[in-house]
């Protein structure tokens, strides 16, 4: 979709002819809030009538409960997205919107890093399976699997981190951090909280992060005094 003024998104262009219907929901700090929704018409082309955007923010596009896609949009900007609605969530791009495109990227590392892990998982119960009469198997094996997980558990934390560190002041940087183990990388956090505070000192959606953030900092610091 093109958004062309601070309240209106026009002219959606889908390379699909599935007609379905089409919402955009802003993800508010107080739930999900659906702003707009438009029928797709047989060539893949919808038009939002009515449309406010509440500020920069979180918001979600959605063809049906399946196929969606995240988005971080601004009223004001113009941002053009577009996907095949049979696999929206793998396909979908973004013009106009660094924040979103940033978000789209590291979308598709956790969908990657789902995908190893669910295999790894499926690898581990198929190896328990022809191994199970073995004496001292399980422990064998969770030791060998728990040991191929960390590592490419930590590979996926250093490929977040790297996003991080090149987009400092993109929000969707609370998308990255957020999956990351904060009892291993409390700096991230506060690196986070530092420079969205400084964009965004007046954005509501960073309240619950910044109040998450200074708890961690406080126990970091009475485990160090214990140590």
């Amino acid at each position: 979709f093109k958004q062309k003024t601070a309240y209106e998104i026009y002219q959606c262009d889908w390379s699909s002819d599935v007609c379905s219907s089409d919402l955009l929901t802003y993800i508010s700090p107080n739930g999900p809030q659906i702003l707009d929704s438009s029928i797709t018409d047989e060539n893949g082309n919808f038009i939002f009538e009515s449309l406010r955007i509440p500020g920069i923010g979180f918001y979600t596009l959605n063809l049906d409960q399946q196929q969606f896609c995240p988005l971080i949009l601004d009223s004001g900007k113009n941002v053009t997205v577009k996907g095949d609605a049979l696999n929206l969530g793998y396909t979908f791009v973004t013009e106009g919107s660094e924040d979103s495109k940033t978000y789209r990227e590291i979308s598709k590392v956790g969908m990657r890093f789902q995908t190893m892990s669910d295999s790894l998982g499926n690898e581990f119960k198929r190896e328990m399976d022809r191994t199970r009469l073995k004496k001292d198997s399980f422990e064998i094996l969770n030791k060998k699997y728990e040991k191929i997980y960390n590592e490419f558990s930590n590979s996926f934390s250093k490929e977040l981190i790297s996003i991080i560190n090149k987009n400092p002041q993109s929000l969707a940087c609370l998308a990255a951090v957020g999956q990351l183990d904060p009892d291993n990388y409390i700096k991230t956090y506060e690196f986070v909280d530092q420079n969205l505070s400084k964009r965004y000192p007046k954005f509501d959606g960073l309240k619950s992060f910044h109040s998450q953030v200074e708890v961690l900092k406080t126990l970091d610091r009475k485990s160090t005094r214990l140590n």
